[in-house]
This record gives structure tokens, C-alpha cells and sequence, in this order.
């Protein structure tokens, strides 16, 4: 059922993150339409004019794909924080499970003395 909770979340994070390129890509479009609908003359062959172009794009584009970026590092701090958590449940178990092993050989190791000390007063 544990495994099942994951892959929703998993699932969840990649449809969000789809989301946001969807977005982003959106928001890309919109600022080129924009642009171009306002200076509609062609493509200029002045270097100061790509230049403005350029800080156009680069001003309303660069804080959307920091934000994104952001967005990104947090649910990447999220999923490894799960899997931290899940780790750390597994280790619990493999300990536990390494301790009964002990208790087990400890065990064993007293019975086969016991039942050597058994043989040896036999004979």
C-alpha cells in the first residue's frame, strides 16, 4: 500500500511539472506575440534593435524560469526528503532483522554446546 502512495506522488510531481513547461512555453509564446505584434515591421538588420529585442525576452523570461527552477529544487527537496524517510524506515527493518539473526545465532551457538557437553558425558 506504501508503494502505491509513492507512485501517486510521483505521478502527482510529474503532472504539476508538466504543467509548468506547458506554462512556461505559454508564457514564451505570449511574450514573443507580443512583441512581434507591436513591432511588426520584419526582422531588422540593426544590432540595436536585437539588442532591445534581447532584454525584452531576457526581462520578462528570466524571472518565469527562475521562478520555474525554484518550483523544481523544492519538489526535488520534497521527493528526496520521502526518500529519506523511506530509507531510513528500511534500515529500522534490516536492523531489527539483523538483531534476531544475532539473537538466533547466539542461539544455535549455546544449543551446539549444550549438545556437545551431551555427547562427551554419553561416551
Amino acid at each position: 500500500m506504501n508503494e502505491n502512495s509513492n507512485k501517486a506522488t510521483v505521478t502527482d510531481s510529474n503532472i504539476n511539472t508538466n504543467l509548468v513547461i506547458t506554462i512556461i512555453c505559454f508564457i514564451g509564446l505570449v511574450v514573443f506575440s507580443f512583441y512581434f505584434a507591436n513591432f511588426h515591421n520584419g526582422l531588422s538588420e540593426t544590432n540595436a534593435d536585437w539588442g532591445t529585442f534581447g532584454d525584452y525576452v531576457g526581462g520578462i523570461l528570466n524571472p518565469v524560469i527562475a521562478a520555474t527552477v525554484l518550483y523544481w529544487i523544492v519538489e526535488t527537496f520534497k521527493l528526496q526528503k520521502m526518500e529519506l524517510k523511506e530509507t531510513r524506515k528500511l534500515l529500522e527493518v534490516s536492523t531489527n532483522g539483523q538483531k534476531e539473526q544475532i539473537k538466533l545465532a547466539a542461539l544455535t551457538a549455546h544449543l551446539n554446546s549444550v549438545l556437545m557437553r551431551i555427547n562427551r558425558k554419553k561416551f
